[in-house]
């Protein structure tokens, strides 16, 4: 547009308007407009002529050429590709020609106006994971007129994928319903991630339905069922609840018994190499399994060293090998200690595990705390004393804490005889049972009472001989002294007669089966029946004529061979000795 104060110029038609491409306008008034025109888009040959009413010859003058850019389209909201932990692609609709002169597209970050592009997009990086950023876009014309900006926009960027670090656990348990702690490194938030989705069980792999649990912070627990490899399957998300990458982690519960396989070594909570479970896999030792001590030890004679409090479920000692513990340590719990195998096992600790101890093969030597209690009783009392001691726990209790307390270990001895007792008066009967099985004319012994499974005749007559044991004690001035006094020589005849006839069997019958081997054949037989020997006539000299009591009954016993019936002889015969 344009005006011209010259008095000749018609107003209303004495104008004229010239673009390059356009149709000129005519005659026209001081202004004119064009439309139709596209955005930003540069119009040159911009001009202007004027003409008089002069006549006959109007007098016409034209302006200078101009140029001029029609203003750009706006910038639509901004849209979001490419997301990643640091970086994404902010991008834009509408604004047109932004590679001419100083046209372009600006994306302001919530913070300032970044750079100008030439682009719809923008990439931005170096940002922080799991954060949310907000742009809105502006656009210029070629001649850097700006329109308003565009409505905002968020996007998060997504969280770092969990990895072999991302998460720890408190380590794999010992025993199945057992808690495992887990940590996410570096917690939840801006920078590491907003939450994880997790499912715990024994699978390797897992599906992921969305509907899995959330952990958003703290520590996760999750615990073991049962024996093996446990997996805890995560997926991360960021604030958007756009789920990136996942990672399977493994706890192990180890697997049945804890066998040896190592060979000298300390039996403890952290050495390795020594232990492994039935998978089998090298595990470290861990209480309340069951322990195993068998052929799998790397050496013949293992010496295990024990220096702390261990309480196994059970232990088992069913090996060739001779297995020896040895330590300031101890078994302790509930556990019960078993022996299988032909070999020995040698405890030379004092343990206090509670569930009891039994040999069913093989040899258990148990050592440290006899050997303890005999010396300390020697350094208390010295060996004159304590050979004329007749109640030597009962004068120990005297020393340590009073009568009273020497009243109290005797009144305790005399309860914990009864177990004693009852299994004496179960196993004697059952002596004289056998008897009337073997010979017929004592049949009535054998009399069985199918109410109480107990021999109730041969009861009876145990209870008898018993009862004149008692008056022969009663008539006696040491009674239970007598009786054990006399009694003696018996025994240790019966223990070494024990002991040759296993030497005799063996030539008899040296084809018979026989699962368990005597150790150092025939030394250790003959040595053990040399030390009976001994102690029989020891004990008949120091019982003196009362012993001749105890072997006169065993007398009385040998006309009953004679006449024990052929099928007790039978039935017998064949019996491993």
């Amino acid at each position: 547009s344009g005006t011209d104060a010259h008095s000749g110029v018609n107003a209303a038609t004495g104008y004229n308007y010239s673009c390059t491409g356009k149709s000129d306008s005519g005659g026209k008034g001081t202004t004119h407009t064009w439309s139709g025109l596209s955005a930003n888009t540069k119009y040159t040959g911009l001009r202007v002529t004027v003409s008089d009413q002069a006549v006959p010859t109007p007098n016409t003058a034209a302006s200078a050429d101009l140029s001029k850019y029609t203003l750009q389209n706006a910038a639509g909201t901004p849209t979001f590709s490419d997301v990643t932990e640091t970086s994404m692609r902010v991008e834009t609709t509408g604004p047109v020609n932004l590679t001419a002169d100083n046209s372009g597209v600006i994306f302001h970050d919530g913070t300032a106006d970044r750079a100008k592009v030439t682009e719809l997009y923008d990439e931005v990086s170096g940002l922080t994971a799991n954060t949310p950023y907000t742009f809105k876009a502006k656009a210029l014309n070629g001649e850097g007129v700006a329109t308003d900006y565009s409505a905002t926009a968020t996007q998060w960027t997504l969280s770092v994928p969990p990895g072999a670090g991302s998460v720890t656990s408190s380590g794999a348990p010992c025993l199945p319903n057992t808690a495992v702690t887990w940590t996410a490194v570096g917690g939840f938030g801006a920078g590491r991630v907003q939450k994880y989705k997790y499912a715990w069980d024994q699978n390797p792999t897992h599906t992921w339905t969305e509907a899995e649990s959330d952990w958003d912070g703290g520590t996760l627990q999750t615990q073991p069922t049962a024996e093996g490899t446990w997996y805890l399957h995560i997926k991360g998300y960021n604030g958007a609840n756009v789920g990136h990458g996942t990672y399977s982690y493994t706890v192990k519960v180890p697997r049945g018994a804890f066998q040896w396989v190592g060979s000298d070594g300390d039996w403890d909570f952290s050495s390795a190499g020594l232990w492994q479970d039935a998978e089998p896999a090298g595990v470290k030792y861990c209480d309340g399994r069951h322990v195993r001590l068998d052929d799998q030890a790397a050496t013949a004679a293992p010496v295990v060293a024990l220096n702390t409090t261990v309480a196994p479920a059970s232990v088992t000692n069913d090996s060739s090998k001779n297995y020896t513990i040895w330590g300031s340590g101890k078994i302790s719990g509930s556990g019960r200690l078993t022996k299988e195998g032909s070999s020995t096992l040698t405890l030379g600790l004092g343990n206090d595990y509670s569930g009891g101890t039994v040999v069913n093969a093989g040899t258990l030597l148990v050592t440290t705390l006899y050997l303890l209690t005999n010396l300390a009783l020697l350094q208390i009392f010295g060996l004159q004393a304590l050979s004329q001691s007749d109640a030597i726990g009962a004068d120990l209790m005297e020393i340590v804490a009073g009568s009273w307390a020497a009243q109290g270990l005797s009144l305790l001895i005399c309860f914990t005889a009864l177990s004693t007792l009852n299994a004496t008066i179960l196993t004697g009967a059952r002596v004289y049972y056998a008897l009337g099985r073997d010979v017929p004319r004592l049949h009535r012994l054998a009399a069985w009472n199918e109410r109480g499974s107990t021999p109730v005749r041969a009861l009876l007559v145990q209870a008898a001989i018993t009862l004149l044991l008692i008056l022969f004690g009663a008539l006696s001035q040491s009674g239970v002294q007598a009786m054990v006094a006399y009694t003696a020589p018996v025994f240790w005849f019966f223990m070494c007669m024990t002991a040759l006839s296993l030497l005799r069997l063996r030539r008899l019958e040296a084809s018979a089966p026989r699962p368990f081997r005597v150790r150092w054949y025939p030394w250790l037989p003959l040595l053990f029946a040399s030390s009976c020997l001994g102690l029989f006539v020891s004990s008949t000299l120091y019982a003196g004529p009362g012993a001749l009591l105890g072997l006169l009954v065993l007398a009385f016993g040998l006309p009953l061979l004679l006449v024990r019936s052929p099928a007790a002889v039978s039935a017998t015969s064949g019996v491993e000795p």
